[in-house]
């Protein structure tokens, strides 16, 4: 039996620079496909250069290629490559990001690996894949950059189990609305609904 990779893929709208307030034809969003703790625990394992080879030579053959940036690729420090594995391994059906090439052109991207190395920039020490990244929230995430943010939901949803997972998840998809997606409901009352005569 073939199992498709999507199994257990959510759909996720950052909060990055403000994207949940724009209309939603204009925020940007992601398919994330969750880290499993097996994952997790294996990602240990990724800094061994032997290991960042293999897996470039294999998972990014076609960007090695690429003039403008392939050649910086194995030139990244050890934590951005696998910040990047994970990224590539977990991100895909991007929507709506843009960038602004150096003449002002806006651009849109579509490929995880190149939403990485245009973003990875920012000013958060990127890259660091582990559960305990040391922000409270995705909006705290989001703070310090894209990938961040997202990278942060990642091992997040990687730790939880259960209803707390399904809770997490279902506030992945953002609203353009955040008064109604984080309105409390009403409270209860001792008061019974039909009172009779």
């Amino acid at each position: 039996m073939i199992l498709k990779q999507k199994i257990g893929s959510f759909r996720y709208v950052p909060h990055y620079a403000g994207n949940r307030a724009l209309s939603d034809a204009e925020r940007m969003s992601f398919l994330l496909r969750p880290v499993t703790r097996l994952e997790l625990a294996a990602q240990t394992q990724w800094t061994d250069p032997d290991n960042l080879t293999a897996w470039r030579g294999k998972a990014l053959a076609e960007h090695l290629k690429n003039e403008e940036y392939g050649a910086l690729i194995p030139q990244l420090p050890v934590q951005f490559q696998v910040g990047l594995r994970q990224f590539v391994e977990h991100v895909s059906e991007v929507q709506n990001v843009q960038i602004e090439d150096e003449d002002g052109t806006p651009r849109t991207l579509t490929d995880p690996v190149e939403i990485y190395l245009e973003m990875a920039g920012e000013d958060w020490d990127i890259g660091m894949v582990k559960a305990d990244s040391g922000f409270a929230s995705p909006e705290e995430a989001g703070d310090f950059g894209l990938v961040a943010e997202i990278q942060y939901v990642l091992n997040t949803s990687a730790t939880l189990h259960g209803d707390e997972r399904k809770n997490f998840l279902s506030l992945c998809a953002g609203s353009n609305q955040p008064t109604a997606a984080a309105a409390a409901p009403a409270p209860a009352t001792d008061a019974p609904d039909k009172v009779s005569t």
